[in-house]
Formats: C-alpha cells, structure tokens, sequence
C-alpha cells in the first residue's frame, strides 16, 4: 500500500471502534495518511485515543482513498452506507469484525441483507471458522486483535486512574460488563442480562454480600435500563454510572458478564473473568470461567468476601 493513498475510517459502534481506532494508530504510525470520521459511542473512543487523528472537515471520497470500517448491527447504518457509497466508487473497502455474533445483522442496510456485491472486499476476523455465510466467509482473512496490542504496548502501561470513586474501592468491587442480550436475541439462549443481574445480586443478597458491585453499561444502553431490579435490592452496595472502561476494569477485583468483548481485555490483563450465565449456551474465549449454578457464584462470592 503506497504513503500516498488517503486512508479514511468510519466507525459507530464502541466494539468495532476499538479495532478501528487501533489500526488507525498503528498504521499512523508507518506513515500513512489518517483521516477519521467516527460518530455514536465510538467518538468517545477516538477522542480518548486519537484525537489528533479525527477530521473536522466535510467528507469527500476520492478515487485513490482506502477506505476502513467497524460494523454496527442494529443501532446505525452509518458504517453499512460509507460502505455502498465506496463500493459504487469502485474504492477499495476494508471491514474489522469485532464479533461474529448476530452477523446476519451486521450487514444490513435500512433492516435488510446488504447486496453481496457490497460486502467490503476484505473482513479482517479473528473467529473466521465461525462465519456461517458463505459469501461473507470468502472476504475473510484473519487478523489478531490490534486492540489487545494496542492498550498492552501503548494505552496501560500510561494509564493513570482519576475516577475518586475507583480510587477510593481500587481492588475491592465486583465490575459487572452489562450487555443488550435482550435486544438483540430475545430469548435465543434461554436468559437476558435482566435475568444474569437478578441472579446475582439475589445471589449476593442470600449471602448477605456487601462487597461494592460496579455496574458498567454498554454505550448503547440506557443508565436507567436496571433500575427497577436494583430497587429490589438496596440493601447492596450497588454503584451504577457511565464509568470509563479502562480505568474501572483496571482497578477491579474481578469481572462478572455474560460474553463481552471487554473479556478480551480483563483476560489480557489477569482479571478473573466470569461468564454468568443461566444455562451454558453461549461460547466464551479461553480464561474465563463459565458459571451457571447458584451454588457455584455463592462459593465464588464467599472467596471474594474472605
């Protein structure tokens, strides 16, 4: 790829911009030429990592442009619309997949299947045995998470924590990695997050658990989503706002969650990760541990209490 050529990257959804950001970063620093345009949850993203790198200026796509994508499945066609508008432009179109849950969503434009004449011309994925879709497996090619290099090599080794609130519980709580299962599965898998969070703070309830329990909520979802069910239970030490992710999982005691990205990241730090779940339907990466009884979080909790 020649130093030229403008590379220009779009991103909505905060799992696909931590791909984006990072190969941003990365390529940057080869040499290339960076412009980026995120908007949604992902522009807190680039804002905290690369601002420097973010364009201001109207976007046109020209005939020598690279052009790279996140993926947003149900919340915003913003990358999936970048994507056509390329494609027509005949310009070379890359696309990070953050996950290949719910793929069949991922391509989508105005609630229906994207035209395979414009899917990217290359996926990068990392669970490219997973892809059912035949026309999108073809654009496959796997590629190791550059996020994980990215806060491993660059981001952690110069964090510094300034939430007092972390500070003050620093490898004491629980933080619970809220996920929209609901939303976009249903009851496919049997359970919800409503059903995980209720699980375990009855569970904490029973056991009388009074250790802090930090709830952080994906970007796309509402701060109130759970108040009804932390009403139930005032008598925790519940403590639910809009963190920042790498400072709360950072000073954690452990990770609770159903199958978040961020496990990639708790896992690459040396956080015990849990994934909760009310029967064990859902895949988890290597290092963490799946957990579907009662019995079993109860046993947890009284270690983490000890």
């Amino acid at each position: 790829m020649s130093l030229d050529k403008k590379i220009k990257l779009f991103s909505y959804d905060a799992g696909g911009a931590n791909l984006v950001m990072a190969y941003a970063y990365f390529m940057h620093k080869k040499g290339f030429n960076i412009l980026c345009y995120p908007k949604g949850p992902a522009l807190k993203t680039f804002q905290k990592h690369i601002p420097y790198l973010i364009c201001k200026e109207k976007l046109v796509l020209e005939n020598s442009d690279i052009i790279v994508i996140g993926t947003s499945g149900i919340h915003s066609d913003y990358e999936i619309e970048i994507l056509i508008e390329a494609k027509k432009k005949g310009l070379e179109v890359r696309c990070f997949l953050d996950s290949v849950l719910n793929l069949d969503k991922r391509f989508f434009i105005k609630n229906q299947p994207l035209d395979s004449n414009y899917l990217p011309d290359i996926i990068y994925c990392e669970d490219i045995e997973k892809i059912e879709n035949d026309d999108i497996k073809k654009k496959a090619i796997f590629k190791k998470d550059l996020y994980l290099k990215y806060i491993k090599e660059v981001f952690y080794p110069q964090l510094i924590t300034k939430d007092e609130l972390i500070l003050k519980n620093r490898g004491k709580y629980i933080l619970f990695l809220s996920e929209y299962i609901k939303e976009l599965y249903g009851n496919k898998f049997g359970f919800d997050e409503y059903d995980v969070l209720k699980f375990i703070l009855s569970s904490m309830q029973e056991e009388n658990f009074l250790i802090p329990f930090f709830i952080k909520l994906h970007p796309a979802e509402e701060k109130s989503k759970f108040d009804d069910i932390i009403k139930e239970y005032k008598d925790l030490n519940i403590v639910i706002q809009e963190f920042d992710i790498n400072e709360v999982l950072y000073n954690c005691k452990c990770v609770f969650g159903i199958n978040s990205s961020v496990f990639k990241e708790s896992t690459l730090l040396n956080i015990d990760t849990y994934s909760i779940q009310l029967s064990k339907n859902i895949d988890v990466i290597e290092g963490v541990e799946v957990i579907s009884t009662k019995d079993r979080l109860k046993k947890l909790l009284r270690k983490l209490d000890e």
